[in-house]
């Protein structure tokens, strides 16, 4: 039998299997259908429009994206989270602040999504080294 690097197609320069070939590790987490998972993926808006405004968290879509740096072209894989409230409205995130302060939120409240009840939250933005500035996901 090949292995999965043997038969796999080249992306960025270098060997991933492809979707339909053995090996091949999903990058997307999902609480939802696919098809729900994929307008979230396509139709949601940037969550710097929901900093400070509580809404009822219900389910969460974290996908992995590649994020170019301008100055070096150099590469990096990040997280992109999609919140998912009560009505469907999906706002998105590209922060590890967010996937670490949802960890902490399930962990404290001992609960795992989808939410049933859904959860009032509000996402805050805090600084921190460097000028930086961080997203988190807090109890509304």
């Amino acid at each position: 039998m090949e292995s999965p690097t043997e038969n796999a197609m080249v992306l960025r320069g270098s060997s991933i299997p492809a979707p339909w070939e053995e090996g091949f590790a999903p990058t997307v987490w999902r609480t939802v259908s696919p098809e729900a998972a994929l307008r979230a993926i396509n139709d949601a808006i940037p969550g710097v429009e929901m900093l400070d405004k509580p809404f009822k968290l219900v389910n969460i879509v974290i996908h992995s994206i590649t994020l170019t740096d301008p100055d070096t072209g150099e590469e990096t894989v990040a997280p992109r989270t999609i919140l998912i409230d009560e009505k469907a409205h999906a706002y998105a995130f590209v922060s590890k602040g967010v996937v670490s302060s949802l960890s902490l939120l399930c962990s404290l409240l001992d609960r795992k999504p989808p939410f049933d009840p859904p959860i009032a939250v509000k996402v805050i933005q805090l600084p921190i080294k460097g000028g930086f500035r961080v997203y988190r996901l807090t109890l509304a």
